[in-house]
């Protein structure tokens, strides 16, 4: 029965709203609506468990949980917490309603800093620890036992296909990841070289990629050269592996080779478990589970891969005796040592590289092997690829000449028949599949390239199905934006490899960074269509679609587009290949590496010679890597070898962001964009619009915001039949929302006031994690009596008072108070004329937001003390706060969001511009402006921020969220959300001043002179109440105000009026 739909979007968007956008993204996009449960159903869920193997193994609990020879597990508060925090959200509760939400919620809100709450995580830990143990009472581990189950259809046009889904409770859930995080290098160790799927980086991309190798060998290049392939390659399916699998055989391997993991091995699965399901009629069924291990619990698979295990070690020493004996009877083989059998396995996922001797006796021997353990061979899915020619392998050996290549080809035809089968529906019987030109291994297409590219094209059309679900699906445009940037694009990523190395070798570009391909044109087609349909806008230009693809960090939307990834993707898992052939799997810091066999290794030794074209494609492309990422281009062997894999990744990938961005400002960006790139593309807001996580309520856009940040992120149309409409200052509208933000008529205070609240905020987490302030107090906001001879004035928007601190890390700066003030500059005025203009490394920008910084030093307006009658000029309030010892940065703001350069300085340590010039009656606002990039003012908030975290917390979530891993990532996003929604809101704003007049007859051009900005834009702040007698006496007694060198500055009014009258009706 299909799920309603209002439903589905509300469960969707709940997940994603908790950041589960994997749950939502399943949710919308697969037809699996939950089954009703009747009898017949029942009865098949049933059949899914089968009876105990009754394998006689006597194996019994050891009598003393303490035992000498085995070491208990003890998880600390810190590896608890950690745990705890990496969990996601949104999962389906157990039998007994426990959800982990409730652990994940405790977890994050514990600081270990304090002595409570360590004592709460130290409890925590104790809990987990005696589970991981066994340490619980009989009647809580038969609570651990039990499973709720839930069956989805898989197939609306059959009711008896299921897919069960099992939910054990959330104690064991976590227990078991905690278990598998500490002990995932050690079971690592027990599963190599033959099982990768445990504490591998990358193992699914290394088992793809030496298949490919081993087929491109061993199949391709021999009927390249019109010969015989000298190997098949069977590709294994094991049915209902996890259900069916040995308990006794499992708890066998633990007793042996991972004795800490016996205790919790025994409690789960020494006794049967029981299985609830919830019938159509509201009633309960119960299923006795005595074999296999639980769906839903995160060590089932890495048991299960340890019986598989068990079962491939024993068939590899018979497979290397049987090239022994070819060898010793004069038959080198392909390899030089008797086409050794090559066996790789990822979880219950087996591929075998196989003689053709050997095909048919390892398929009987591994059927053998596994039967009594409980691993049944689906013959219906298990398939034995023989050619990537689309010519059948074994009818050409049945027709040689020679008896040998005959008679392997008769056993060949034998294995096919018997394990090679599918269902032939136009005469209802089963027959032989000799797969002929490929094959899908771990989700990734090998075989021939027709094959291959057929395969990523089928791929992209299942992903352009699954972002029409996704746009018809919800109603949020934010949330529409991240399930497709997370989970329909990211579904793609691993085929990026594939599509590099089908590619003709004589076409590869000489620019990794600009890929071309079917793929690739077929991914820019489905982006431009999604975000068409998403945020209602005009067809993607050129431009914008590459904005779409650049890294966050680089100011783009971070979209994985294998125009700037696939040839990274493939030569980074190419790298990690080799260094693994080399010097062995890493499986940790201060872990020994695994070595891999010689059967393995032997495809990745001639890499600078060979000639299959993921060799070719390696080498085209490993010069311009190195330089990249090394620095040279001769610095190849050091590439590969010796750097890491995510320095490596990350370079290359903001390398060709940079590229990218190079290549928008040069060749594909119109007049209109040009101006203004540089400003479009800021970090901040792109990890607003794409990465702020939805768990907090503040970091939700509505649609119309998201659509406007959005649509001028890539500069699209804003307003639509803009040239039907003009500003109440008779000005044409732009379509881009340029004019909004420009336009004196608009007030910007609004905007102003939402900024500073947001940087407030930012602040009060920030600042004190760096130790410049010890409590969030500390930040003030519009704080009165800075000035002590205008008590009124505000000369801040918000500020931060200091105490030289003498705690042990204080950061001490010699300033007692640094104030800010904000200002959003406008968006089309240009910059005064400068000299700076001829710099090509400095924007109109960078000019603009200087000459905003440069008006808040040099204000228009002085002020007058109404209770001592004393007139102070614009620059005399400047000096009295210089005098004061306080800095004061002015936080100026563009039209996109971006920051001066000073308040920048601040923010992340860059390099400021050089200061204007002040007039000579303008001394202290010049003094002003030295102090605020002098080393007396703190710079680089941020960046001591991550230090400190990093030193105190190690690799633990700031946010409790991996999209805010580090305090400047959070503060980034917060900052890009707070801005981007307040320009959004001004331009909205800005609506209710446009006039409907197509004519055009009264209005002026919108490139004509733009009104002069306004005066109060510049303008001080006052409090509107009177102060008590105290601060008024204080103020009365206040000494005439000097220069630095004695003399007075009573008089300096550089040339500006003071307006001191009117002081009270400009008062906020």
């Amino acid at each position: 029965m299909a799920e309603n739909p209002e439903r589905l979007q509300k469960n969707a968007q709940h997940a994603i709203d908790l950041d589960n956008v994997k749950s939502a993204n399943v949710r919308l996009t697969k037809d699996a609506p939950v089954a009703i449960i009747d009898d017949v159903r029942f009865k098949i869920l049933q059949g899914l468990h089968p009876k105990s193997l009754k394998r006689g193994v006597t194996k019994l609990r050891r009598s003393s949980r303490f035992s000498h020879d085995r070491r208990s597990i003890n998880f600390t508060p810190q590896q608890i917490i950690q745990v705890l925090r990496r969990l996601q959200r949104g999962k389906a509760a157990g039998l007994y309603g426990d959800t982990l939400d409730l652990y994940i919620k405790c977890a994050r809100s514990l600081n270990l800093n304090d002595a409570n709450d360590l004592e709460k995580a130290k409890r925590l830990a104790k809990l987990f620890s005696l589970v991981a143990n066994g340490q619980v009472p009989a009647g809580f581990q038969a609570i651990l036992r039990k499973t709720y189950l839930v069956a989805l259809e898989k197939d609306p046009d059959d009711k008896t296909k299921l897919r069960p889904l099992g939910v054990p409770s959330a104690i064991r859930r976590i227990a078991a990841v905690a278990v598998l995080s500490e002990y995932s290098s050690v079971i690592a160790e027990g599963l190599l070289p033959f099982n990768f799927a445990v504490g591998v980086g990358g193992g699914c991309d290394f088992i793809v990629k030496t298949i490919q190798l081993g087929i491109d060998k061993y199949i391709t290049e021999p009927e390249n050269r019109k010969q015989l392939p000298s190997r098949a390659l069977a590709s294994l399916d094991l049915v209902n592996m996890f259900n069916a699998i040995s308990r006794e055989e499992l708890r066998e391997i633990i007793a042996n080779n991972f004795p800490a993991l016996e205790g919790f091995a025994d409690m789960l699965y020494e006794e049967n478990g029981h299985t609830y399901v919830r019938m159509g009629d509201g009633s309960w069924a119960t299923i006795e589970v005595e074999e296999g291990f639980a769906q839903g619990c995160p060590l089932s698979p890495v048991f299960a891969a340890l019986v598989l295990n068990a079962i491939l070690s024993q068939l590899q020493p018979e497979l290397n005796a049987r090239a022994a004996a070819r060898l010793k009877a004069g038959d080198a083989g392909d390899d030089g040592m008797g086409s050794i059998g090559l066996v790789m396995a990822y979880v219950d996922d087996v591929n075998a590289l196989l003689h053709h001797d050997d095909v048919n006796w390892f398929l009987k021997r591994f059927v053998e092997l596994a039967t009594p353990r409980g691993g049944i061979l689906n013959t219906m899915k298990t398939r034995i690829l023989t050619s990537t020619s689309h010519s059948s392998t074994v009818s050409k050996m049945m027709l040689s000449p020679c008896d040998n290549i005959k008679r392997q080809g008769s056993d060949l035809n034998d294995a096919i028949a018997a394990f090679s089968r599918t269902t032939d529906k136009n005469i209802g019987a089963t027959v032989p599949v000799e797969v002929i030109d490929g094959l899908r291994v771990l989700g990734a297409p090998i075989g021939s390239q027709h094959f291959c590219r057929s395969f990523l094209q089928k791929a992209l059309s299942k992903a352009k199905m699954d972002s029409e679900k996704i746009l018809q699906g919800l109603d949020d445009v934010q949330s529409m934006a991240r399930v497709y940037s997370m989970c329909t694009v990211h579904k793609l990523t691993h085929l990026f490899g594939s599509d590099v190395i089908n590619a003709a070798t004589s076409t590869l570009p000489n620019n990794y960074f600009l890929w071309d391909s079917d793929l690739t044109n077929g991914f820019s087609a489905m982006t431009n269509t999604f975000l068409q349909s998403a945020i209602q806008s005009e067809p993607l230009p050129p431009h914008a679609e590459l904005i779409t693809s650049m890294s966050i960090k680089a100011g783009g939307l971070g979209l994985q587009h294998p125009r700037t990834c696939a040839v990274t993707h493939f030569m980074i898992t190419m790298k990690r290949c080799l260094q693994y052939c080399r010097d062995g799997v890493w499986l940790g810091f201060n872990k020994p590496r695994v070595g891999l066999p010689r059967t393995i290794t032997s495809l990745f030794d001639n890499w600078e010679t060979s000639p299959t074209r993921t060799m070719t494609t390696f080498r085209h492309f490993v010069g311009d890597f190195a330089k990249v990422c090394v620095g040279r281009e001769d610095g190849i062997k050091e590439f590969i070898y010796d750097t890491s894999i995510n320095k490596c990744r990350d370079a290359a990938r903001e390398f060709a962001s940079t590229m990218t961005r190079e290549y928008c400002l040069n060749a594909t960006a119109p007049d209109y964009v040009k101006p203004v790139l540089n400003d479009m593309l800021l970090e901040e807001t792109s990890l607003a619009l794409m990465k702020a996580p939805r768990l907090e309520p503040k970091n939700r856009m509505s649609n119309t915001t998201f659509c406007t940040i959005m649509k001028r992120k890539l500069r699209l149309v804003v307003i639509k039949e803009h040239q039907n409409y003009r500003c109440t200052c008779t000005k044409r509208i732009d379509p881009w929302g340029d004019h909004c933000l420009g336009c004196t008529s608009n007030h910007k205070t609004a905007m102003s006031n939402g900024c500073r609240d947001g940087i407030v905020d930012i602040f009060k987490r920030i600042l004190p994690l760096t130790k410049l302030i010890h409590s969030g107090t500390q930040v003030e906001k519009e704080t009165p009596n800075i000035v002590k001879s205008l008590p009124r004035l505000k000369p801040f928007d918000l500020s931060i008072r200091l105490h030289h601190l003498l705690t042990q890390g204080a950061w001490r700066v010699p300033v007692a108070r640094i104030g800010f003030d904000v200002i959003c500059i406008h968006s089309t005025k240009p910059a005064p004329s400068d000299p700076l203009r001829a710099t090509a490394s400095y924007t109109e920008s960078d000019l603009r937001l200087r000459e905003g910084e440069r008006k808040k030093f040099a204000r228009c307006r002085g002020g007058t003390n109404e209770i001592t009658s004393k007139t102070l000029t614009p620059d005399e309030v400047i000096g009295e706060i210089n005098d004061a010892n306080y800095s004061f940065i002015p936080i100026a703001i563009g039209p996109f969001g971006e920051m001066g350069s000073i308040f920048r300085r601040f923010w992340n340590g860059s390099d400021p511009l050089p200061l204007p010039t002040f007039p000579n009656n303008r001394p202290q606002a010049a003094r002003a402006a030295r102090r605020a990039i002098s080393a007396d003012t703190p710079w680089d908030i941020l960046g001591k921020a991550d230090a400190r975290w990093k030193s105190e917390r190690g690799t633990t979530f700031f946010d409790g969220s991996y999209l805010t891993s580090l305090p400047s990532i959070w503060a980034k996003q917060q900052y890009g959300t707070v801005c981007s929604t307040q320009i959004a809101n001004h331009i909205h704003t800005s609506f209710t001043h446009l006039v409907y007049d197509p004519s055009g007859r009264h209005d002026r051009d919108v490139d004509d002179m733009e009104d002069p900005e306004s005066p109060d834009e510049f303008d001080w702040k006052w409090v509107d109440v009177d102060f008590l007698d105290d601060v008024v006496t204080a103020t009365t007694t206040t000494s005439p105000a000097v220069n630095t060198d004695g003399s007075s500055r009573s008089n300096q009014c550089a040339g500006t009026p003071c307006d001191v009258n009117n002081s009270k009706r400009r008062s906020k």
